[in-house]
């Protein structure tokens, strides 16, 4: 099985709270092989799946037992690796969003040495301007291995709540990365006369994202904002919105400074990866890319993303 995984155990407990322990499991998302969607994974079939697949099984692991609560602590982060080591953390109530907080902080403890010792610690940073509010964080990751993430959530009103989370870190993604040259790929746009939904999953699309393919965008004059995803198809009820939480807002309000690209990563026809993902390194979505006018990629983004978090990108373009 190609892909990796990146998955949760929440867990714990509000300091003054004296409920029932009860046991979650963050939904991570699942490089699935084409023709194989699935949107929830239960317990046993995460552990089976990482003992058998993780091609990290025999890495170290800083694990303990959890504690536990109401408040779900879940990632959808699949690349995460000792160089691009961006690490998204939603927080659920039941099947609500968990937004009553102050701030979270993370504790990365190092699964290579005795003891698990922590060896990162800092405070997330919260993104609202998407379908689902989102936290990120940037541990330093200095070994492959699964790591233990543990989470100190303070909410509104000063309470305290505790999770763990695990992080599987691999050296290096075998894709596309920052600072590499774009592959000038030719993907499918509306002038090759297809009805627009057999050229993508979205069921409401929007046009003006299938104007253009990769490479006639590289080859423009102005930076692009390229995103591979499967909306209708997303394997992870996270990051599925994509895009219409963030792509079409991107074209409506900077389609004027970039190109703006939905990739759909299947070819509705024969059900498999267009070429572009093989081309790209990639075998699960979504990704979300920016490029510059030379063609060179100046940053990607595994998962959920919002347009305040591609700020920084905006403005320079």
């Amino acid at each position: 099985m190609r892909g990796r995984w990146i998955w949760t155990i929440v867990k714990n407990r509000v300091t003054d709270n004296q409920e029932s322990p009860k046991w979650f499991v963050g939904e991570g998302l699942q490089p699935l092989p084409y023709k194989r969607f699935k949107s929830r994974l239960v317990l046993w079939l995460l552990v089976i799946l990482l003992s058998a697949c993780n091609p990290l099984s025999d890495a170290p692991v800083a694990t303990d037992a959890p504690r536990v609560s109401n408040v779900q602590f879940i990632t959808p982060s699949v690349n995460v690796t000792t160089e691009e080591n961006r690490f998204v953390i939603t927080l659920w109530a039941g099947d609500n969003y968990f937004t009553d907080v102050s701030e979270l902080e993370i504790t990365a403890h190092d699964p290579t040495q005795a003891g698990h010792p922590a060896t990162w610690t800092g405070f997330a940073e919260n993104y609202n301007d998407y379908a689902i509010p989102y936290w990120v964080v940037y541990p330093d990751f200095t070994a492959a291995g699964i790591w233990r993430l543990d989470a100190t959530l303070t909410t509104t009103d000063g309470k305290t709540i505790n999770g763990s989370l695990l992080a599987n870190v691999s050296d290096a993604a075998p894709s596309i990365v920052a600072g590499e040259v774009a592959p000038l790929s030719e993907t499918i746009t509306l002038a090759d006369g297809l009805p627009l939904l057999k050229m993508t999953t979205d069921p409401t699309p929007l046009e003006a994202l299938y104007d253009m393919s990769i490479v006639e965008a590289i080859n423009s004059d102005k930076p692009s904002i390229i995103t591979f995803a499967s909306p209708g198809l997303c394997s992870n009820f996270i990051c599925a919105p994509v895009v219409d939480s963030t792509v079409e807002a991107l074209h409506a309000e900077y389609g004027d400074r970039f190109n703006v690209l939905h990739v759909e990563i299947y070819n509705l026809e024969t059900s498999e990866y267009i070429p572009a993902m093989e081309e790209w390194g990639l075998n699960y979505e979504p990704w979300t890319y920016v490029v510059d006018t030379d063609g060179i990629v100046l940053t990607r983004f595994d998962g959920p993303i919002s347009i305040s978090e591609l700020q920084p990108w905006l403005a320079e373009g």
